[in-house]
């Protein structure tokens, strides 16, 4: 049942070998192996797992200033005249989530005073990469972030293992800042001190009229992955090492990610020529079974309403192919 508790979290680990592309057996009966793993009070108990690593994109873009090439990034989204600040009236509900950003109460948000918008990062000790860009559409590029592991050194070139994070928040919400939210940030720092690499990955968001489904957030995600892989050598990453953990919207995502082959659901162009090997993943609270709706219905209310489908089928669904669309999101029949 798609239902999350307070205290402790329930996680399903499952370790597959890598399908053959047309390979479409149910996924329980590619399962290799199946554990439970508890998240008490913040401290997580992991059994050995070996971590994947992935390509990234030839892009790859850091800057001096982490704070500046934020803002410039989000200015540019949300300055829709091109002046150089940001007014109200350009975009009402971007201005509520800033407006405590201007700090001279002119109604203007001024490029230095979103600089100090504060965004949650791993604090981990070791080197990172923030807001690489793994591939761009249309005008808009996507970005994930690379945490080191904490005991590396600058002479460190040794391949690392990668844990790949998807986040929650029903294909709608949420961002590769929950990496450090809560008991995830327990979790990712001891994966980092004992010799993982982390990369968080943003998708694209299932938002009304976006024209965004289910299925490009698993695309994106996939892409972020061979991105990771195809700059492997430059990263210092080991593309058949890696691993993938989400929770929510995000475990459903990594479920895919691991019983679905590299070759499909192609996205960028450029890296669809990337491989890579994921050794085992992480599912938290993910769904894998969207045809069974009830599943969601946790309260058996009368009037339960499907709130999944449209994120998987999108706004002008075609009815003949409904149920291939709904089986190809679900991990337990793709």
């Amino acid at each position: 049942m798609f239902k999350r508790r307070r205290s402790i979290f329930a996680i399903e680990a499952v370790h597959q070998t890598t399908p053959k592309p047309d390979d479409r057996r149910p996924a329980l009966t590619r399962f290799l192996r199946v554990s439970l793993i508890r998240l008490c009070l913040g401290t997580l108990l992991l059994p050995s797992l070996s971590l994947f690593a992935q390509d990234q994109p030839s892009g790859i873009q850091k800057g001096d200033s982490e704070s500046l090439i934020r803002a410039t990034r989000t200015m540019q989204t949300i300055d829709q005249d091109g002046n150089g600040s940001f007014e109200k009236s350009e975009n009402a509900s971007a201005w509520r989530r800033l407006r405590k950003l201007d700090t001279d109460q002119d109604g203007v948000i001024s490029l230095s005073e979103l600089r100090k918008e504060r965004t949650a990062y791993l604090e981990s000790g070791g080197e990172r990469k923030l807001d690489l860009v793994y591939k761009q559409i249309s005008q808009r590029r996507l970005l994930l972030d690379l945490y080191y592991p904490t005991n590396q050194t600058t002479t460190d070139t040794s391949s690392h293992p990668v844990i790949i994070y998807t986040h929650g928040g029903g294909w709608a919400a949420g961002s590769k800042q929950g990496v450090a939210n809560g008991s995830f940030k327990t979790v990712f720092q001891k994966l980092l001190s004992h010799g993982f690499a982390v990369a968080s990955v943003n998708y694209r968001l299932c938002k009304p009229d976006s024209g965004v489904t289910m299925r490009d957030c698993l695309i994106d995600s996939k892409d972020a992955i061979r991105c990771l892989s195809k700059n492997s050598g430059k990263l210092n990453l080991d593309a058949d090492s890696f691993f993938v953990m989400g929770d929510s919207a995000g475990g459903q995502i990594a479920q895919m990610l691991l019983l679905t082959s590299p070759e499909i659901l192609l996205g960028d162009e450029s890296l669809a020529s990337a491989t890579y090997k994921i050794q085992a993943g992480v599912s938290w609270y993910g769904p894998c079974d969207f045809e069974n709706i009830q599943l969601f219905n946790h309260d058996d209310r009368a009037n339960f309403r499907d709130r999944f489908g449209p994120r998987i089928l999108g706004a002008h669904p075609d009815p003949a192919n409904k149920t291939d669309r709904v089986r190809e999101m679900s991990p337990s029949t793709s």
